[in-house]
């Protein structure tokens, strides 16, 4: 990990192929794309909020051209990427101004009220949107693979 760190900060490129790699790796299995996470916080906290944006912002664009290149609809998952990038930039940024973890969580903590309660804003009846999301994708999952699917 030390080396990969190392290189990394060595040149805004490796940190852009670094972070881009890991996401795209992300995208097929989850786990991985932490290291990307780790990779865009500590380049932000190592090299500032300049760098690390537009590193984050030039995965983003490598990202949607590799999804419009092959073809595939991956907009879903450019919005999770930005919203996981951009709270961890904001939070390297938080720990890097003051140095302290206790800052840093109520940061965290700060993020997640906001998002939940702003779902709870812009969404009138959170429970229909769930079924409708459910029946939408998972029922005819289950109703292929002929499991008991009660009305």
């Amino acid at each position: 990990m030390r080396k990969l760190a190392a290189w990394v900060l060595h040149r805004p490129s490796n940190a852009l192929v670094g972070v881009s790699g890991f996401a795209v790796l992300g995208l097929v299995f989850a786990p991985v794309l932490m290291i990307s996470l780790a990779l865009a916080g500590l380049i932000t906290l190592r090299q500032g909020w300049r760098i690390g944006l537009q590193t984050i912002l030039g995965s983003l664009l490598f990202i949607v051209a590799l999804s419009v290149i092959t073809g595939q609809q991956v907009w879903a998952d450019v919005m999770v990427l930005t919203a996981l990038w951009l709270t961890t930039w904001g939070l390297a940024l938080v720990y890097r101004e003051w140095a302290s973890l206790g800052w840093m969580m109520l940061g965290a903590g700060m993020v997640g009220l906001l998002m939940v309660g702003g779902f709870y804003v812009l969404i009138p009846d959170p429970t229909q949107l769930w079924l409708s999301l459910l029946n939408e994708h998972v029922r005819p999952v289950f109703l292929e693979a002929q499991v008991v699917v009660t009305e």
